[in-house]
């Protein structure tokens, strides 16, 4: 007795298996496991991305005109420094509650690179953080409404100088963002 196997069934089978393993493909690219950058696991570094602190998968972000938005910290760190570059694109801006203790419990420090140059509003509130160093301590300016304040570099000139400021009066509620 012999078997009588279908050519449109091996065709079928051979499609499916070329589909699964497209897809496949395509997930790790997307999640940055075959995007061809070797990363140096000693320092978390790789060419094209800056992530300090940590993998890249520490961080929800998204692309805008002109870099990128961190969106949330999903990390387990309680020091991190936000990347200054993900994907060769500048970080720019820090989110609203992007570091909410519903986010990450663990955070008590953040280094806040040269690049960012907006905070939204409450970036910081809700978390447990008593530490923020500012890269750059000049020129920023906190939108209260339609009244405009500039932030002295003496009151970010210590991590816990500036998050002391940050977080007294309810300026972080406001909208932060760096001046010429």
């Amino acid at each position: 007795m012999s078997k009588f196997v279908c050519p449109t069934l091996h065709f079928i089978s051979y499609l499916l298996i070329l589909s699964f393993l497209i897809i496949s493909t395509s997930m790790f690219v997307a999640c940055g496991v075959l995007d061809g950058n070797k990363k140096d696991s000693k320092s978390g570094n790789s060419e094209g991305e800056q992530y300090i602190d940590g993998e890249l998968s520490d961080w929800e972000y998204s692309e805008i005109d002109g870099g990128i938005v961190i969106n949330k910290y999903v990390g387990s760190a309680s020091s991190v420094t936000i990347p200054s570059k993900i994907n060769s694109k500048s970080v720019i801006k820090i989110a609203s509650y992007a570091f909410a203790t519903w986010n990450s419990k663990t955070v008590t420090s953040v280094t806040i690179p040269a690049s960012v140059a907006i905070l939204e509003g409450n970036a910081f509130v809700s978390s447990n953080i008593n530490s923020l160093d500012f890269k750059d301590k000049n020129n920023w300016i906190m939108e209260l409404g339609s009244a405009r304040l500039v932030v002295k570099s003496s009151d970010l000139s210590t991590s816990s100088q500036a998050a002391t400021y940050y977080f007294s009066d309810n300026h972080c509620g406001h909208y932060w963002t760096k001046g010429a």
